[in-house]
């Protein structure tokens, strides 16, 4: 295992920390640019931890298809999780 792998394992907890910390606060109010601009933010921030979570398991013997299958999974559960 490279330092590569364990930096990037390291900067998904924090942007999953993150996401928890500022889905938690109920006072928080995003500024309204446009019509539905939070759900930008949303795909911003979980597209953030899918390309993070891609690299965090980059080291692992699995077909494309079936990581992009897994990370679909693993992000899908975290944001039903989290919401």
């Amino acid at each position: 295992m490279t330092a590569r792998f364990y930096f990037f394992r390291v900067l998904t907890v924090g942007w999953i920390a993150l996401i928890f910390l500022l889905s938690s606060q109920p006072n928080l109010h995003a500024h309204n640019l446009f019509w539905e601009s939070d759900k930008l933010v949303h795909v911003l921030f979980y597209g953030v931890l899918s390309i993070l979570f891609a690299y965090s398991f980059m080291l692992l013997e699995v077909t494309t298809w079936k990581r992009v299958l897994l990370l679909t999974i693993i992000v899908t559960a975290f944001g039903v999780a989290d919401e």
